[in-house]
């Protein structure tokens, strides 16, 4: 999903040949495991399109999934 979004936004390739913007991209504030407030930012999105900055927003909030739950923070690195 986040890369997908990534994409959309220009900070990724749909084809070998689409050009990469350096300038856009999604910055995460909250992580998998972090306590969430009401009013927190979960993440900052940077676009140089509005209209892309609205779609991303949007698929970002389905992204997300907030409750109760305690949820354990995997580990980015597998140990062979």
């Amino acid at each position: 999903m986040f890369g997908k979004v990534s994409v959309e936004l220009g900070a990724g390739r749909k084809q070998k040949t689409d050009q990469i913007d350096l300038r856009v991209g999604m910055v995460f504030a909250k992580k998998t495991g972090d306590k969430v407030s009401i009013g927190d930012v979960l993440a900052y999105i940077h676009a140089n399109d509005e209209g892309k900055a609205e779609e991303a927003m949007k698929e970002l909030k389905t992204a997300y999934k907030i409750g109760n739950k305690i949820i354990k923070k995997k580990s980015v690195v597998g140990i062979m």
